[in-house]
């Protein structure tokens, strides 16, 4: 048998669950504060994906339902019916799931508006933040909604990212790198746009005028 961990790096604050998993599925451990019972996963062997909110947890089965428990204050546990369903994420006290033809669906708390993702059925993946949430597109673009006081929501601009992370209030991405070696792109996107022509003006222009003893600057 082929066993892996499966651990979820989430917003959570008890331990991680753990998904000891043949090639197909698998059981569920879970370990840490446990309150709400967030930390006691349904018995079974046939789950395929797990994710860890604040107080709540969720696992995908095999047959792309899903499950949920703990603290469901605000319905973030109740996941919706249906067997479409390929990834889910969990945040403070919301939830998504991704679905088979490439659209996403939200519950639990939407104060921020974090649980209603945008239209579209071209998203390959999703992660929940603590009060956002972020998608990223098939074109490579990223989509963010929800609390944004840090600026969490609002994904950098480009279309060659492969993978998201979202944090309580930050988040993170992989870049695939461009393959060619472009003069005058600044930020590796295969790409020389407004980015990099404002990046050049930042650091190139010199204004005497405004700086007078910048080296450059010779008095005539």
């Amino acid at each position: 048998m082929n066993r892996r961990c499966h651990v979820v790096a989430a917003v959570a604050i008890f331990c991680l669950l753990c998904i000891t998993q043949s090639a197909i599925a698998g059981s569920i451990v879970g370990w840490g504060g446990n309150d709400n019972g967030q930390a006691t996963p349904p018995v079974g062997n046939k789950f395929m994906d797990i994710a860890a909110g604040w107080l709540h947890s969720l696992a995908l089965r095999s047959d792309g339902s899903i499950v949920g428990w703990g603290n469901n204050r605000s319905g973030q546990a109740t996941p919706p019916d249906g067997n479409d369903f390929i990834a889910i994420a969990a945040g403070w006290h919301h939830s998504l799931a991704l679905k088979s033809d490439g659209s996403i669906v939200g519950w639990g708390n939407n104060y921020h508006g974090q649980a209603i993702p945008p239209d579209g059925n071209d998203f390959t993946a999703i992660t929940a933040g603590g009060s956002h949430s972020l998608a990223l597109k098939t074109d490579g673009t990223i989509a963010g909604w929800g609390n944004n006081d840090h600026g969490q929501a609002t994904p950098p601009s480009g279309n060659n990212f492969v993978a998201i992370a979202a944090g309580g209030y930050h988040c993170l991405a992989i870049r695939e790198p461009c393959q060619y070696v472009l003069t005058g792109d600044l930020n590796d996107d295969c790409k020389v746009n407004l980015y990099d022509f404002t990046k050049m003006a930042e650091n190139w222009l010199i204004d005497c005028r405004q700086e007078p003893n910048d080296p450059a600057c010779t008095p005539k």
